[in-house]
Order: structure tokens, then C-alpha cells, then sequence
């Protein structure tokens, strides 16, 4: 898992001008001058901002005027540690780009947010990229979800904890893939399949709790299999098929239980030519020794 240094902030600014505070300027984080030409050509050409040749100057300022949450405040902050962690193109979509006074301004509009961080489009549209400070979730993707026997979760393709805490949490920056009609399933599937989904999280939500506080899990455990094994044979709602047999294979092959797997974590994927539904956030998970 990559973890951040403390590089130097330069000022790339205009070859015409020679002026830090001209408007056509900005700032990088770089360990070296030669870096930091490397990275603004980069982000030039990323931005379609048309930077070739650059003077630098030393100052110590943010990379990005930082707007209020705390999701945009942290990227802003390590945009430069973003772009020498990951491909180019899985960096963060912005929108309204605009340098003044050497400083770049950029909107990063957030997919969605829940109780420990965000997703946001980068430049490819198959990749999000959600900022957390979920290490449960940052621990399933960069371990379990690379060999579950079933490929009912979204694939990640990168994890990368940050220096920098959050209300005194670890946070983590998670490539993984794009997910369409997160959190409305219902919407798309009617009714039945949100009751589905919520049928086997009350169940599994018994059986974690029971896990949780070392009590004998046997039973809630039989019964959220018995519920996902139903999921994967009923006919009212075939599109969850995959899904339920999925939790099952995993669970009977390899211990792995999902404690936490809601209708609001499930989304629709593009796989070849089919689409399939999926988690999107594993929430609790837990290996179980049967």
C-alpha cells in the first residue's frame, strides 16, 4: 500500500510572463525542480491547459483553493501524491478548471457520500474513486476481494492509505470499478428485489451480531445461507440471482460472510454485455472458521 513523503511545493508559472502571481500559473508538490516540470506538463496536458515550457519558483502555498467538505479539502491537499500513485487517468474529474493568481481552482462533484467518505468520477468513466476512512473496506479491497470465488462485488484496482487523518482516522483512497443505480434497486427492479436485499441484511445483521459479541453464530449464520441460497433460485426477481448464489459460494468455499449488505449498497454493472448486480460497499465482513 503506497503512503505519502513530504515533498517541496514549486510554483509553475508562464514562460512569457516569468511572474508567479500571473493568472496562467499554478502550484505542484514535487521532491525535485525537474519533478515538478514533469508533473505540470502532465497536468497540462490532462487539463488541456497547454503548458510546454515553465520557470519555477519556490513558495509554500496549497495545490488547490480547497472548498469546505472534507472529502475536497484532503484531495486538494494531496493532488500531487494522487497523481504520482495512480494512472493518469484514474485521477479526479474536475470541472471548471480555472488558474488565478497562480492558484487553481477546480470543482470535484462528489457521486455520492455516506458515513465515511465519498466517490467521485475520475477521467475514465469505467473508474471511480472513493475517498474513506473505512479500513474495513480498505482492508477487503486490497486483500479479500482479489480472490473471492464469486465475482459479486465491484472490482477494486487500487488502494492507497494517505498520511493525513480525519477526525483522527486513517483515510484511503480506493480505485475501483464504476457502478450504475447505487442505492435504487428498487427503483430499477421494483419492490421485490429491495425486499430481497433486505430480507437476507436483517438475517446477516442477526448473525453478525452474534459474531461480533462471541456468541454461538451456528444458527443466524444457517439461516442467512438458507435465505441467499432462496435468493439465488426465486423467480420473481432473476436478476439477483447471481448475487444470492454468490453470497453462498463465497461464504461455503472460502468463510467469508457479509454482515452488512443493504439496498443502498448494490449497483448495476456492465460486464462484457451483461449487466449484473453487485456490491458496491462490502460494509462488515467477517472469516468465519467453519
Amino acid at each position: 500500500m503506497a503512503r505519502q513523503s513530504n515533498p517541496t511545493t514549486y510554483a509553475i508559472y508562464s514562460q512569457w510572463t516569468k511572474q508567479p502571481d500571473d493568472d496562467t500559473g499554478f502550484r505542484v508538490e514535487a521532491d525535485s525542480p525537474e519533478d515538478a516540470l514533469e508533473v505540470a506538463r502532465r497536468r497540462g496536458a490532462a487539463w488541456g491547459l497547454g503548458y510546454s515550457k515553465q520557470y519555477i519558483g519556490l513558495v509554500a502555498k496549497p495545490l488547490l483553493v480547497s472548498n469546505p467538505p472534507w472529502v475536497t479539502t484532503l484531495l486538494s491537499r494531496n493532488f500531487t501524491f494522487l497523481e504520482e500513485h495512480s494512472k493518469p487517468e484514474w485521477l479526479p474529474k474536475l470541472e471548471k478548471v480555472k488558474a488565478t493568481k497562480s492558484k487553481l481552482t477546480a470543482s470535484m462533484p462528489e457521486l455520492g457520500c455516506g458515513a465515511y467518505g465519498c466517490v467521485l468520477n475520475t477521467l475514465t468513466p469505467s473508474v471511480v474513486l472513493k475517498v474513506t476512512t473505512d479500513d474495513t473496506e480498505a482492508e477487503f479491497a486490497g486483500t479479500l476481494s482479489k480472490d473471492l470465488a464469486a465475482k459479486i462485488c465491484v472490482k477494486y484496482y487500487q488502494v492507497v492509505e494517505l498520511a493525513e487523518k480525519h477526525k483522527g482516522r486513517k483515510t484511503y483512497l480506493l480505485w475501483r470499478e464504476s457502478a450504475d443505480h447505487v442505492g435504487k434497486i428498487g427503483d430499477v427492479l421494483g419492490a421485490a428485489a429491495s425486499n430481497l436485499i433486505n430480507e437476507q441484511h436483517a438475517l446477516a445483521q442477526a448473525a453478525f451480531a452474534a459474531l461480533h459479541a462471541g456468541d454461538d453464530a451456528t444458527e443466524p449464520l444457517a439461516a442467512w445461507v438458507e435465505n441467499v441460497e432462496a435468493m439465488g433460485a426465486q423467480t420473481e426477481v432473476p436478476e439477483l440471482h447471481a448475487l444470492g448464489r454468490g453470497f453462498a459460494k463465497i461464504y461455503r468455499d472460502q468463510g467469508i460472510f457479509f454482515g452488512d449488505v443493504h439496498d443502498g449498497n448494490v449497483g448495476a454493472v456492465t460486464r462484457g454485455k451483461k449487466t449484473e448486480w453487485v456490491i458496491t460497499d462490502p460494509g462488515h465482513v467477517a472469516v468465519v472458521n467453519q
